[in-house]
């Protein structure tokens, strides 16, 4: 789940899914992803891909709590489709993929 704010701050104050395909919203997060993956030790601790939601975590299906704790198992759950996308082969254009 980006940090919107921190993304604008780069691209302008764009609606989320044209922010999020920005290209230099989408470079930081690809060097980030890749520094990332640089520094892994092993697969266990690898980001291999990222993929930017466009909504936040919902405290009405329970993705979230009160405290902004994430529910892992509600949001894969709610999130299906995405979670499809994400390990899609070939990757889909809003899937980040980490070059080592």
């Amino acid at each position: 789940f980006p940090v919107l704010d921190a993304r604008r701050k780069l691209a302008g104050d764009l609606p989320v899914r044209e922010l999020l395909a920005h290209p230099e919203v989408r470079g930081e997060l690809q060097a980030a992803l890749d520094k990332l993956s640089a520094a892994s030790t092993g697969s266990a601790n690898r980001v291999a891909r990222a993929l930017l939601m466009e909504e936040l975590p919902s405290l009405d299906v329970g993705e979230a709590t009160d405290k902004g704790s994430l529910n892992q198992r509600m949001v894969l759950k709610h999130r299906a489709a995405l979670v499809d996308e994400l390990y899609a082969e070939p990757p889909s254009a809003r899937t980040l993929v980490a070059r080592r």
